[in-house]
């Protein structure tokens, strides 16, 4: 699904050799030998259609654009109504005699099986979630059980209830402090989630806003090479058991020209959208949307955060490429509906911002916490409030880069911040891992330290965050993260360095694909290989359908299995590290020069 990241948008574990490697893992008792294959595009970043040659190196928009050259249809486009179309047809498939066979080529009807299995139904095959452990123990890659990039979580304030939204596997609800999940949106017309928000005028916390469309890495004008279309806004009054699809007509619909929403807060009926282009208020939960103009400068300038205190409405306008006058934050005191001012007193001045976010302590409102990135996406610095954005100032320390994990620095890409409730110096902010402070910025502690300063090394947590959460009640409250290995969680975050994390990723299935691979006889021999955004490739038919492990780190690519003998795997990656290392397996081992 979607095209690959440039390397530092991947797993910060592999140390750059200029070249994509392609390694074979015979999973047996044999060596793995290794080729190097051409060099190909780092990062797509233009969901412009050509086909120009991809192959050039660093040519970004003609590889994103050649990407989708080649799931065009006859007239040219790629039609808005394919992923409806694809559903109605999937929910037919078991009333049918029989499943499709083979497929005779482009624009022939398939041909009819001749042997249907007892109940042509779908069944998912995982990973619900990748085991990164079994397969991979004395690779660096070693973070628990993942799941896909995760963009968004809320936890309902009254009832403890969790709302994960993912990159590209829809909404999944949690009842049980994340112990199990159950997806929401299998169903609706886009599985992009780039935001979520709650009504907290809603005592149930059952009424929740999705803004459809991601905007992570969204550089310079909303592009994602692995992000996929939106169709405006889902809204479910009812904890997700129905939703109705709305704004398509202002945000457009699973279209290269749809907006994507990254950030949504309501307040009732009252409901604002950041956007790729903008910012959208709606008067009447989110059924008719009007544009406001934040700054005269910027009026399609995107819109990277959004926070409310009750009375005020304060936005922040930022590109992930910066070098734009209108970045900034920016205050309406007359509702949201227009008159907005920037309050920029003593921050950096605004061509040297690249995306910034903005986070409000809610037990103190005029206390605001302010991450800025640079236009090279380093730490560029966190500035805090106390009087409402009357002024502001550089917290007494800065911590390390946080946007920086080895592999380059991405404040473009995972950057997030956010208060405690019920404590305005607890802050915690995320890049590629995560820091806190418990003094209002006078300190900062590494909570997470997913690379542990050494190889091999078990993560405690998944890099890249993306989203932060509190939990409804307790003395800390539980943190919840989002990152791109899923959701874990912590009790005791403002512990520093001896804090201890839980993987919640327990029966999430919404592992990115970018290719994948199935063996040759698949009902005698049921492996089935993927490379997968930022969590490496993996296989299924380890003990169980749905157990699938880990083979391979880095960012996963292209796949296949060997039609001869299905336990030898092609796998790639992506800027891949080049050290020999011995990968075991279960019961066997094979070493591997990747």
């Amino acid at each position: 699904m979607g095209m690959l990241r440039l390397w530092h948008r991947g797993m910060r574990l592999f140390l750059v050799c200029g070249l994509s490697l392609t390694a074979l893992f015979a999973l047996g008792d044999a060596s793995t030998s290794v080729t190097a294959a051409p060099p190909q595009p780092d990062n797509p970043q233009s969901s412009n259609v050509s086909t120009r040659d991809p192959r050039q190196p660093g040519n970004h928009a003609t590889a994103a654009g050649y990407y989708y050259s080649q799931r065009l249809t006859p007239n040219g486009k790629i039609s808005a109504q394919a992923r409806t179309n694809a559903l109605k047809q999937a929910a037919a498939v078991p009333a049918a005699e029989g499943l499709p066979g083979a497929v005779g080529g482009k624009g022939q009807r398939p041909a009819t099986s001749s042997v249907a299995p007892p109940s042509a139904v779908w069944q998912q095959l995982g990973p619900s979630p990748e085991d990164t452990l079994t397969l991979n123990q004395n690779q660096d890659y070693r973070f628990g059980n993942v799941s896909g990039r995760a963009t968004a979580i809320v936890v309902g304030q009254h009832t403890g209830d969790i709302y994960l939204g993912t990159a590209d596997g829809g909404i999944w609800k949690s009842t049980n402090a994340g112990t199990s999940w159950t997806a929401l949106t299998d169903k609706q017309p886009s599985l992009a989630i780039g935001s979520l928000a709650l009504d907290p005028a809603d005592a149930t916390d059952r009424t929740v806003y999705a803004g459809t469309g991601e905007t992570n890495y969204a550089y310079p004008s909303g592009s994602n090479g692995d992000a996929y279309f939106g169709v405006g806004v889902l809204k479910t009054s009812d904890s997700g058991t129905t939703w109705s699809v709305l704004g398509q007509s202002v945000f457009g619909g699973y279209s290269a020209n749809s907006i994507g929403i990254g950030v949504m807060v309501a307040n009732g009926n009252t409901v604002y959208a950041g956007t790729t282009r903008g910012l959208y208020r709606s008067t009447d939960g989110a059924t008719g949307w009007n544009k406001i103009t934040v700054a005269a400068g910027g009026p399609n300038g995107r819109v990277t955060d959004i926070v409310l205190d009750g009375s005020n409405v304060y936005v922040v306008l930022s590109e992930a490429g910066g070098n734009v006058g209108y970045a900034g934050v920016y205050k309406s005191t007359t509702g949201g509906a227009g008159g907005y001012a920037p309050i920029v007193t003593n921050l950096p001045t605004a061509t040297t911002w690249g995306r910034a976010q903005l986070a409000i302590a809610p037990s103190t409102p005029t206390t605001l916490y302010l991450a800025i990135a640079t236009i090279n996406g380093a730490l560029l610095g966190i500035y805090k409030t106390i009087n409402g954005g009357g002024s502001w100032a550089a917290t007494t320390t800065q911590p390390p880069d946080y946007f920086d994990g080895g592999g380059g620095a991405q404040g473009d890409y995972d950057n997030t911040i956010a208060v405690d409730p019920a404590d305005a110096t607890l802050v915690y902010a995320g890049g590629v891992y995560v820091v806190a402070s418990t003094n209002g910025g006078g300190t900062w502690t590494n909570v997470d330290n997913v690379y542990c300063g050494a190889f091999p090394c078990l993560g405690p947590t998944h890099p890249d965050q993306h989203a932060i959460a509190f939990g409804s009640s307790g003395s800390p409250r539980p943190l919840y993260i989002a990152n791109d290995g899923g959701v874990w969680k912590t009790i005791n975050g403002n512990a520093g360095t001896g804090t201890t994390w839980t993987d919640l990723n327990t029966n999430i299935a919404t592992t990115q694909f970018y290719a994948g691979d199935a063996a040759n006889n698949y009902a005698a021999t049921p492996i089935v290989v993927g490379g997968a955004q930022d969590n490496g490739s993996s296989r299924s038919g380890v003990a169980a359908l749905s157990a699938w492990s880990g083979i391979l780190g880095g960012d996963g690519g292209y796949v296949a299995i060997s039609k001869s003998d299905p336990n030898t795997i092609y796998a790639d990656i992506r800027k891949g590290n080049c050290r020999r290392r011995r990968m075991a397996t279960r019961g066997r081992r094979s070493t591997g020069q990747v």
